[in-house]
């Protein structure tokens, strides 16, 4: 909960960010961003390691990309 980082490989042109492992705390309305995710983007779903953001990564590659739930305290 709150803001963390997961690792995985992005595609450019493709909405799927593929993790290096399972992560259980990304869900759906989380705020992505990071090299090669546009602003605004956020998580559609996730299927095991296979996440889909609103918008397609416009780069190829390794990236960590950092979730955020929008939730202040």
């Amino acid at each position: 909960i709150g803001v963390f980082t997961a690792t995985g490989t992005l595609t450019s042109g493709s909405p799927t960010f593929t993790l290096s492992a399972s992560n259980l705390r990304i869900g759906a309305g989380q705020l992505v961003t990071g090299t090669g995710v546009p602003a605004n983007t956020t998580v559609v779903s996730i299927v095991g390691t296979a996440v889909t953001l609103s918008n397609n990564a416009t780069v190829t590659g390794t990236e960590t990309l950092t979730f955020d739930n929008q939730i202040l305290v």
